[in-house]
């Protein structure tokens, strides 16, 4: 699992890891990915807050998976997912 954020072209946070935890199958895995990713986001829009370069838009995320995108997408909870 893994991530890569660019600032002006640059690649300024990165992480590529073993996933600490047991998943089932590759929707899960890359769920779990995506969560440490958004957790980054948030860190870096706020130290990006503090130095001064407010943030007015949306980070965009995007994801490779297509079932982890359809479970994203789906505003209904099911058992399974």
């Amino acid at each position: 699992m893994g991530y890569v954020f660019f600032v002006n072209n640059a690649a300024a946070s990165w992480q590529s890891t073993r996933s600490p935890i047991v998943v089932l199958n590759t929707c899960e895995a890359e769920v779990v990915s995506l969560r440490s990713a958004c957790q980054e986001a948030v860190y870096l829009r706020k130290l990006c807050n503090e130095l001064g370069f407010n943030q007015t838009s949306p980070t965009t995320m995007y994801e490779d998976c297509e079932s982890a995108v359809a479970l994203f997408k789906e505003t209904r909870f099911r058992n399974r997912s």
